[in-house]
């Protein structure tokens, strides 16, 4: 018996089988997997795990947040529309009664579920007050005289 009768007999092919199954099971389940190395944090300032609500004021509309961590420097909200990096947005944590002004930093789709936002505070959060508040922000412009 030569070996291409071996390997199209049916004997060659249990073996075929065999062998093609012990490949499957090692590479899928027995092979160790290899760790992916975790890019390391570098936040100035811990990253505190904090769920919060509020809204937040871009371009004259409210909208309503809900917060996923806060630090000293930023936040990571959940949105239900993009925003653009750069953005400059009003932000009012309701659990916190804390209030400022933010940049978009990163806008990263959740799928259905809305967009993780990051955003970078302008200055320290002031604590809300009772009363009416009305907010505008003025961008300045380099105006070149010629």
């Amino acid at each position: 018996m030569g070996l291409t009768e071996l390997i199209f007999s049916w004997q060659g092919a249990v073996v075929a089988v065999f062998l093609l199954t012990w490949l499957v099971i090692y590479f899928l389940l027995m092979r160790p997997r290899r760790a992916r190395a975790r890019r390391a944090d570098s936040r100035y300032y811990n990253r505190y795990q904090s769920r919060f609500k509020g809204w937040m004021l871009l371009n004259g509309k409210r909208r309503a947040i809900r917060g996923v961590d806060l630090n000293n420097s930023g936040a990571l909200i959940t949105s239900p529309v993009p925003l653009a990096p750069g953005d400059g947005v009003f932000l009012f944590i309701a659990s916190e009664r804390l209030m400022g002004w933010a940049d978009v930093r990163h806008c990263v789709s959740r799928r259905i579920f809305g967009y993780n936002v990051g955003v970078e505070f302008r200055g320290p959060l002031m604590r809300a007050t009772e009363g009416a508040w009305q907010f505008q922000q003025y961008r300045t412009t380099d105006m070149q005289s010629n």
